[in-house]
């Protein structure tokens, strides 16, 4: 139901009411922020907006949104002294006519949390499971101050979970990985150091190369490193 009132927003606007780059993004402002309405008729604003509300005990039930759509009001709402216009019915019937037509194509345009099962036309995350290690040189002011070694260990998971662990045996320190995002070029976690005394946290990005290394990057208030991972296992 609740993916049909979102299409419902698409059809209407050209665009989704909760629009962003990143999934975490996405998915924040679904919980947290108004809907994105703009350019929607205002006959069918109204109804939507009930549709999209947070809590919902807030949102309209399916009866009571079909008294909306012919125009009564909400149960236990004032009656309106106005019957809404020929033009406001006939795009609200439009567009419901749209949404049950073109609803499986238009579904896969709604975001949905990821729960790691493989995209269709392939699996992303694969490039990026396994053992990798390799050389990572560390700066300070555009120069290399230090190179260290770096093995990380990268397993499946969904953005906010642990899903890996770094060792940095020169320096003695290692930690944890936790998903910020992923795609088919990077990945991005944020590093929590759980021994040694390396920078607490930090965002470390992986970035998949050509060659079928990854790209290995950081960037702190003064330091910045790079270095390039090799898989060996």
């Amino acid at each position: 139901m609740a993916r049909r009132r979102r299409v419902v927003a698409f059809a209407g606007t050209g665009h989704s009411p909760f629009e962003g780059q990143l999934v975490p993004e996405i998915l924040y402002k679904v919980v947290h922020e108004r809907p994105g309405l703009d350019g929607l008729d205002p006959a069918l604003r109204e109804v939507v907006e009930a549709a999209l509300a947070k809590d919902p005990a807030d949102r309209p039930s399916v009866p009571e949104l079909l008294e909306l759509l012919a125009g009564r009001p909400r149960s236990g709402a004032a009656p309106s002294t106005t019957r809404p216009a020929r033009s406001g019915v006939m795009a609200i019937g439009g567009v419901a006519a749209l949404v049950f037509v073109a609803v499986t194509a238009i579904a896969a345009l709604i975001i949905r949390p990821w729960d790691g099962t493989p995209p269709a036309g392939g699996d992303a995350y694969a490039r990026y499971v396994g053992m990798w290690t390799g050389s990572v040189d560390h700066r300070r002011g555009g120069k290399v101050v230090s190179t260290f070694e770096a093995t990380l260990t990268i397993e499946r998971g969904r953005p906010g979970q642990i899903v890996g662990t770094s060792d940095y045996a020169s320096l003695n320190c290692n930690g944890a990985l936790k998903l910020i995002d992923m795609t088919g070029e990077a990945l991005r976690g944020t590093e929590t150091i759980g021994q040694g005394s390396c920078t607490p946290v930090v965002t470390i990005t992986l970035s998949a190369e050509k060659d079928g290394t990854l790209g290995y990057s950081y960037t702190t208030v003064n330091n910045e490193g790079t270095g390039r991972l090799h898989k060996i296992q």
